[in-house]
């Protein structure tokens, strides 16, 4: 493994770690909710769940991949980076605007 693939799996392990902590602060949050507001923050962590899940499977064929295929799987990565993120922050402006 090159140290660019063994670096850029590091820092996917930990962002991933990261998104879990805050996926059960989300889900803890989700489930004192009442109501149609309950309903819609747990379908919102149902598909965050599965968007994690997602990543880590992709992290496991990056970290298997061979030097050929690992600028693919990077880019496919970073796409669902960007997926997770969004995900987390429509979340959290919900569950702001559903507190006030």
């Amino acid at each position: 493994m090159t140290k660019t693939k063994e670096a850029y799996l590091e820092r996917i392990m930990g962002q991933i770690n990261e998104w879990k902590a805050e996926f059960d602060k989300l889900k803890a949050k989700g489930e004192q909710a009442s109501g149609d507001a309950k309903l819609r923050y747990s379908g919102k962590i149902d598909e965050l769940e599965g968007k994690i899940a997602q990543a880590e499977k992709q992290m496991n064929h990056l970290r298997e991949a061979g030097e050929k295929n690992v600028r693919e799987l990077i880019n496919n990565m970073e796409i669902s980076w960007g997926e997770i993120s969004h995900k987390f922050s429509e979340i959290r402006d919900n569950s702001e605007s559903t507190a006030n």
